[in-house]
């Protein structure tokens, strides 16, 4: 009775786990250092579902029973981990941010439709995103809206800089620029 209550935990856990990146991915880019948060987060996901998937296949008869129990594991909590971390690096954040001037590097008109045709090309963007310079490194951030960026000649931007649960700060434009 125990092996379809762990399939079907193990199932559910793997649709919050895809629906969950499926929110978090486009939120990625506003965090310097996402890249190392989301390496380390899947190394302890990885290590924690590889014990588990140790202990799940000493308890099965069959090879093919053992591989699936370990790679299973293995495989979700890694990707669950990943998400975990980044998720909590933005979540449990305080409310308090900086706004810093940041010099712009490039800025890019945006469409939300992957296949475009030329007439919609030729329509207003849907966005832009802003490509600025950090202390840490070239960022991507979005700004919303069909009305491009008032960059300025000064080619700087207003951006708010809130520090992460974690140690990675997260980036977003100023709500005087939305």
């Amino acid at each position: 009775m125990t092996k379809p209550i762990l399939i079907s935990g193990a199932l559910v856990l793997a649709i919050a786990t895809v629906i969950g990146w499926s929110f978090e991915l486009q939120l990625l880019e506003e965090t310097v250092g996402g890249y190392q948060l989301l390496f380390k987060g899947a190394l302890i996901g990885g290590a924690v579902g590889a014990l588990i998937g140790f202990v799940l296949a000493v308890k099965e008869k069959k090879i093919i029973a053992k591989f699936q129990s370990f790679a299973s594991s293995l495989l979700l909590f890694t990707l669950l981990a990943a998400l975990l971390a980044h998720w909590s690096n933005r979540s449990l954040t305080n409310d308090e941010f900086s706004v810093e001037e940041m010099s712009v590097k490039q800025v890019t008109a945006t469409w939300k439709d992957r296949g475009l045709s030329r007439q919609e090309l030729s329509s207003p963007p849907d966005g832009y995103y802003i490509f600025v310079e950090t202390d840490e490194g070239t960022i991507r951030l979005l700004r919303e809206g069909s009305a491009p960026p008032d960059i300025g000649p000064s080619r700087t931007i207003q951006v708010q800089k809130q520090e992460g649960y974690w140690g990675y700060p997260l980036y977003s434009i100023s709500p005087e620029l939305n």
